[in-house]
């Protein structure tokens, strides 16, 4: 069933041994949930473990995170494991995380399990546990991962953000978290920094440029947001390589766009090598649009991000949704040529881009569009 937010707190707080579990997906950083978990519990006297599989021995509670929907089989074992085991099978356990919030009756359905949906405001309060080792890959063990802010004010259709964190707020600690960290690579995880007051944006900018820290803003700018302070503001950051990022996810935002990074350029900028552009595709655009809204990245000396839709209830990793406008072929061939080669190919079209492939015989039956896909590929919204 699905409890609330009391009654995680209630459970945290009286557990004295409690196991901080994460399926066996694949992931970059620490999560940063049973990390902020774990500094709450051991506040409140109890014990903590952390693994990634299910564990021999007993614990009062387990919590029981969860990235994407797409990761499903091995968030469903892992419940199962905990269930059948001789040592946890009588041991509370609570599951949350991303795919928990976004598809909670589907897990209580296949498991029976407990769901949190959501995220814990008192929680995230609290600093992460970095004492623990979370097995972080050794490339990404000096990046300090940080929300300054939740939610984001708009709402997207594509977009998971507003179900899991409805409020759009600033959190409390996140400059003592800048400041006392020996991490020197942030990674900010805002979903819409340039949302939130003009006085914590000069805040943010401020306490990174004094610590002398780079770095990564995750999340994107939203370009509607941009003014000439804002641009001027993140013109002054130090960035990781590919550390800016912006996005264009809708023809809505042709001309939006473009005056938004003529700013950036104009305050100093400068752009190639260090920054992404996020562009969806796939979900209610045309081959054409998309292709556009990539040039244009492109243009301004910003790398295209291509982000193929997926439905959030995507149960698997695999590029089986189509949008209304696109074929299952021409997504894949689309997504290849800007991932691989962009415009450095011929007349940087699509159709130069597939016909030299095939010239090189390498593969060729993988790029062999049909006249239905090169149909779709030419089609313009009237």
């Amino acid at each position: 069933m699905k409890i609330t937010e009391g009654k995680v707190i209630e459970l945290l707080s009286e557990a004295k041994t409690v196991l901080l579990l994460e399926p066996q997906y694949n992931r970059k950083w620490m999560p940063l949930g049973l990390s902020k978990i774990a500094t709450f519990v051991k506040a409140n006297g109890g014990k903590v473990d952390f693994s990634r599989f299910p564990p021999l021995k007993k614990y009062d509670l387990i919590c029981i995170t969860t990235l994407f929907s797409t990761d499903s089989k091995f968030v469903l074992k892992t419940i199962r494991d905990c269930q059948r085991s001789l040592f946890t099978r009588n041991s509370k356990i609570i599951v949350g995380g991303i795919f928990a919030s976004l598809m909670p009756e589907y897990i209580i359905e296949k498991t029976g399990a407990d769901i949190f949906v959501g995220y814990s405001k008192k929680l995230d309060e609290y600093v992460p546990d970095r004492s623990i080792d979370w097995g972080v890959a050794e490339e990404h063990k000096n990046d300090l991962i940080l929300f300054s802010v939740r939610g984001c004010p708009n709402r997207c259709a594509y977009c998971m953000v507003w179900r899991m964190e409805p409020d759009f707020y600033v959190l409390s600690n996140w400059k003592e978290q800048i400041e006392n960290s020996d991490q020197t690579s942030v990674h900010l995880m805002d979903n819409n920094l340039l949302g939130t007051p003009i006085e914590h944006i000069r805040a943010v900018v401020d306490t990174l440029n004094k610590t002398g820290k780079t770095v990564t803003l995750h999340g994107g700018v939203d370009c509607r947001f941009v003014t000439d302070e804002k641009a001027e503001l993140l013109a002054s950051l130090s960035y990781n390589d590919f550390g800016f990022r912006i996005a264009f996810d809708r023809m809505a935002d042709d001309g939006v766009f473009q005056l938004a990074m003529e700013k950036f350029l104009k305050a100093g900028l400068k752009p190639k090598g260090k920054s992404y552009c996020y562009a969806l595709f796939n979900f209610d655009d045309t081959p054409q649009e998309a292709f556009y809204r990539s040039r244009e990245a492109f243009r301004y000396g910003v790398e295209p991000y291509l982000m193929r839709y997926k439905p959030l209830s995507a149960l698997q990793n695999k590029n089986d949704y189509v949008g209304k406008y696109w074929t299952k072929k021409l997504a894949m061939v689309f997504q290849i040529y800007w991932q691989n080669y962009g415009f450095n190919v011929n007349d940087g079209s699509l159709e130069a881009f597939v016909e030299n492939y095939q010239k090189l015989g390498a593969n060729t039956k993988r790029l062999r569009l049909t006249q239905e896909d090169w149909d779709k590929w030419n089609y313009k919204r009237k």
